[in-house]
């Protein structure tokens, strides 16, 4: 391991460890081991599987004692309220007066995708109080051709002085930044395989899915030191030099595969890795 990726390394566990406790300030200090070890977990496996996160720990107990364990702190009835308390606290600074909250509570019924139906119910405002709406018609064209269809958007802006003009063009920004909502559904599914989460409780559920979401924001956060990360795994943040001015754009599926290499490196519990375990993953043994 290079200089510089032993300075990532140690940047990654630093920023982790500050983060799960800033999570679990507060609480017992079997909680917050409890975060530290899903955190770490999640990060690391990029899965929601308890099996494949108490292997990774690197504690003095068996596999399924450590199972045992955070099966236990799963099915806790205040993890999932608190995380809540915890991501909003995070939040509050940064939102500003333009800043957009965009929820869907609907079930996932994509016929590609694999469904969780019954999470939320759908309103269809069949007996809601009548609403000013507008209707933005949006049309593409390329070199005077129109490509594809027309799609509708209905908007219900709260100045009700706007301009015709201003409605169009608010419309459509905001419209834009609904694919960023998407890669962030996408990645959940991907880096986290959020689709993979199996318990047996609803409760566990419930707070798996919201130390994901927690994991997830670390993920995101580290953007902002994407330049020393860089240094340590370049290959992998840029992957050929066309891509050296889009660092700062979406490269979290890259972040988290940085993050993750590093927390395979990390020394836990005053137990050094065996050699296997610091082989570097992606490369292959071969005898001859």
């Amino acid at each position: 391991m290079s200089n510089e990726q032993n300075i990532t390394r140690s940047f990654v566990q630093a920023k982790l460890s500050e983060f799960s406790k800033k999570a679990s300030e507060g609480c017992s200090k079997p909680v917050q081991k409890f975060f530290k070890d899903i955190l770490f977990g999640l990060c690391a496996t990029g899965s929601p599987s308890i099996h494949s996160i108490a292997k990774l720990l690197q504690d003095k107990t068996s596999t399924k004692k450590t199972s045992e364990r955070l099966y236990r702190h799963l099915r806790r009835d205040d993890i999932d309220k608190l995380i809540e308390d915890v991501l909003t606290g995070m939040l509050k600074p940064m939102v500003k007066k333009d800043t957009l909250f965009i929820v869907d509570e609907s079930d996932i019924e994509k016929p590609y995708a694999k469904k969780m139906e019954g999470c939320q119910k759908v309103h269809n405002g069949k007996r809601s109080n009548s609403v000013e709406v507008s209707v933005v018609v949006v049309r593409k064209y390329k070199c005077g051709v129109k490509k594809g269809k027309d799609f509708y958007l209905l908007c219900d802006f709260d100045d009700p002085n706007m301009l015709e003009q201003e409605i169009i063009t608010k419309a459509i920004d905001v419209y834009k930044k609904r694919w960023a909502i998407e890669e962030v559904h996408r990645q959940m599914k991907q880096s986290m395989r959020w689709e993979n989460m199996r318990l047996g409780s609803y409760q566990g559920m419930k707070n798996l899915n919201a130390f994901m979401a927690l994991a997830l924001f670390f993920i995101y956060k580290c953007k902002n030191n994407i330049h020393i990360l860089e240094a340590g795994f370049p290959k992998i943040i840029q992957y050929t030099k066309s891509d050296r001015y889009k660092t700062k754009e979406f490269v979290y599926y890259r972040i988290a595969e940085v993050i993750a290499i590093c927390i395979t490196l990390f020394i836990q519990y005053k137990r050094r890795p065996n050699i296997q375990e610091r082989r570097d993953r992606d490369q292959m043994k071969i005898r001859f």
